[in-house]
């Protein structure tokens, strides 16, 4: 499957993050099409969605922040989903979205941390999803709106698939 998808992989990423030396330049190496947003809905946010192609292969980590040994964000909040996901969903008419759940990269580089702890062991779990078929059943969903029930989903789905 990722030999047949690599070229047509595309992924929202932290700025911050992707502006770390080390971790920026790892994760542009190993994704070229990872396209750096702010948490914000600004520019960044709209050259993202102006990069994904109707062949794109959109990667996304629901939770879109780095959770923290505690299982927080680093502002000591519970981890949340927000609603971009349905902006990237409402205009893709088909094709497969990938959702990555991961434990962390807080034991592989602290923010702040100067090099990183290499060697460590890094759990992920991945789940592909037919958007058609995704988008048809959150719009099915009773009594929310489609971002609504976008969100409540993916949060859900974190919480089951997240690896301890």
């Amino acid at each position: 499957m990722l030999w047949r998808i690599a070229g047509r992989i595309i992924a929202p990423g932290a700025d911050v993050t992707m502006g770390r030396p080390i971790a920026g330049w790892f994760l542009k190496f190993i994704m070229p099409k990872m396209i750096p947003i702010s948490r914000e809905r600004d520019e960044t946010w709209n050259n993202f969605l102006n990069a994904i192609e109707p062949e794109s292969v959109v990667i996304i980590a629901p939770e879109g922040r780095m959770r923290r040994a505690n299982g927080l964000d680093k502002d000591g909040n519970p981890m949340t989903v927000r609603g971009g996901v349905a902006d990237i969903l409402e205009m893709l008419p088909k094709g497969e979205m990938v959702l990555v759940y991961s434990g962390g990269l807080h034991h592989v580089q602290i923010p702040g941390q100067g090099l990183p702890k290499l060697f460590k062991h890094i759990q992920m779990k991945t789940e592909k999803l037919n958007i058609l078929a995704y988008v048809a059943q959150m719009k099915a969903e009773p009594n929310t709106s489609f971002r609504k029930a976008v969100t409540n989903d993916l949060k859900a789905r974190s919480e089951r698939n997240i690896p301890k």
